[in-house]
């Protein structure tokens, strides 16, 4: 009983996180894009860094979900 709440507790988290780091990076790469072909372009390109960096984590957590919540 308590193995089967804690997977899919864990599971949760885990696909949580992809979740929100994958709309982070929407969102952040939508903001810097329109911010770099708007007004402020130095503050667009350091927007889509961070989209960028939170797209690859957000690969890197699908990649190794079955690693880090065994399902």
């Amino acid at each position: 009983m308590i193995d089967r709440f804690l997977s899919k507790t864990l599971n949760l988290t885990v696909m949580g996180l992809i979740v929100a780091s994958a709309a982070g990076a929407l969102l952040l790469g939508y903001r810097g894009l329109l911010r770099v072909v708007g007004s402020r372009p130095e503050d667009g390109v350091v927007l889509l860094v961070l989209g960028v960096i939170l797209a690859v984590v957000c690969v890197l957590l699908c990649r190794h979900r079955h690693e880090l919540a065994d399902s």
